[in-house]
Parts: C-alpha cells; sequence; structure tokens
C-alpha cells in the first residue's frame, strides 16, 4: 500500500459579465501581483513546453486507464482523508442546484453530489470512463444524473445547451489557451464555479519519474490563475484541499503503468 498526501487550491468564484479591458481600482491592486502582465500570455508561454494530445489520443488514453482509475475512485469514496471527500466537504450546494461536472470521468464528485442537488450533468472525452460513471450511477440507484461523452467545450458551447447553477472543474484544465476555457466556463455556470489546480504533487509521482529517468515538469502554480481571473474582472476566492490518496499496485511495473 502506497499513500501520498497531496495539496490543491481550490479556486471558486461567482460568474460575471467579463471586461477585457478592466481596469483594476487600487483596492483590487493590492491583491494583484502585477495588474500589468498580460497574465494570459504568461501562462501560454510556461505551457508551451508542455506535450498536450489531441482530442483522440486523448480520449485514448483515458479509456485504457478508466478501469485504474474508477478502482481509484471507489477506493477514495470510503476515505474521509480523499480528495473527493475532502472537495464535496467545500463545495456550497443546495437541494434546487443543477451542476454541471467538467470532465466527470467515473463519477468521482457527481456521484456523491448528487443526493444533495437537483440533477447532475457529466462531460467526459473518454466513453469507457462514462461507462464506468453509468455503471456506478446504476449501484447507487440515483435518478438525477445525465451523462455525455464528448469534449466539454464543443458539448458547452452549443446553443441549446443549457446554463446550469454550478460548475465544478476538478483537474481538467491544463494546457494552454486558459483564458478561452475560464470565459466558456463562466458563460454557463449561472452561481458559482469551482476550479482546483494541484499546488504539491505527490512522492509516488516524483518517484516514478526518477525510476523512468525523467524529467518532471511541474504544472504552472494557481497564483498564475488567480491573476489571470482577477484581469478578468472576476474576483476569485482560494482554498486549499489538504488529502491522502490510498493507492495500491500488484508491482512496481504496475505503478510505473
Amino acid at each position: 500500500m502506497i499513500v501520498n498526501g497531496r495539496k490543491w487550491a481550490l479556486i471558486s468564484w461567482v460568474p460575471r459579465k467579463i471586461k477585457d479591458n478592466h481596469k483594476l481600482s487600487k483596492k483590487e491592486q493590492k491583491k494583484f501581483v502585477n495588474p500589468d502582465f498580460d497574465w494570459n500570455d504568461i501562462w501560454n508561454n510556461l505551457n508551451k513546453d508542455r506535450v498536450y494530445s489531441g482530442k483522440s489520443t486523448s480520449a485514448h488514453k483515458w479509456d485504457a486507464f478508466a478501469e485504474h482509475f474508477n478502482r481509484g475512485v471507489i477506493k477514495d469514496w470510503k476515505n474521509k482523508n480523499s480528495y473527493i471527500n475532502q472537495l464535496i466537504k467545500k463545495l456550497e450546494v443546495n437541494s434546487n442546484d443543477t451542476i454541471l461536472d467538467i470532465g466527470c470521468a467515473s463519477g468521482g464528485i457527481s456521484i456523491p453530489i448528487a443526493p444533495k442537488v437537483k440533477s447532475v450533468t457529466g462531460i467526459d472525452i473518454s466513453g469507457k470512463m462514462i461507462a464506468f460513471f453509468e455503471k456506478n450511477i446504476t449501484e447507487y440507484s440515483l435518478d438525477n444524473i445525465n451523462t455525455i461523452i464528448g469534449q466539454w467545450e464543443d458539448v458547452a458551447t452549443q446553443a441549446s445547451f443549457p446554463k446550469h447553477d454550478i460548475v465544478i472543474a476538478s483537474r481538467c484544465l491544463s494546457g494552454p489557451e486558459l483564458k478561452e476555457k475560464l470565459k466558456k466556463i463562466n458563460k454557463i455556470a449561472s452561481k458559482k464555479v469551482y476550479f482546483t489546480w494541484i499546488t504539491e504533487i505527490s512522492s509516488l509521482q516524483k518517484s516514478v519519474y526518477q525510476i523512468l529517468n525523467r524529467k518532471f515538469k511541474q504544472e504552472p502554480e494557481y497564483i498564475y490563475i488567480f491573476n489571470l481571473l482577477y484581469s478578468m474582472n472576476i474576483n476569485p476566492k482560494i482554498d486549499f484541499i489538504y488529502c491522502q490518496n490510498q493507492e495500491s499496485f500488484a508491482n512496481i511495473e504496475d505503478a510505473i503503468e
């Protein structure tokens, strides 16, 4: 059994009209690292050396990982200190809320949040992830969850796609052009957006990269996202999730894979 501790940044905000040329007040500037920077360009430059898969390749990779991922989700539901359970505690929802779970995978967040709200819509690019999600829905006898297979940007920007009270983007918005993704999310959320970003990777991840003789390149820090949101006239709130994930592997080859 391997236990890893991780720390995540939980960035939340109330959707509002975005003004690209928003001028910050003096009070706002005190919270802002540097209002003169173009934070979208900075973000893209920080990501330019990272390799990201295309849509079809990404779906294939998540399909291959779906069964192992779902096993981890089921374990996390039973672990009160897991990322999922710590995040659920921090989500402010009520019985009338409609939830959109972007990059829902096998329903790690959607399943436990569903009994607390009116309805949940989960979108994921991986058909196999959604298959495990639907199996979990049946297992827990839930009737207020709708699943969609597809790229969330394509689905959520359709004219017929309804707004949702709360949008959850958990560990799923990496890569360049984050500003455009945030704009799209902002348009489909009515009450609140919850966005998570890792601040510390696990010792297990570092060890695996060392075994593979590969250099680990950390994703850009959450503070860049915070400042990007401020530059878009959005006032974000920052909280942190401290969690322990329990992962078990049959052998070192399984862990490396």
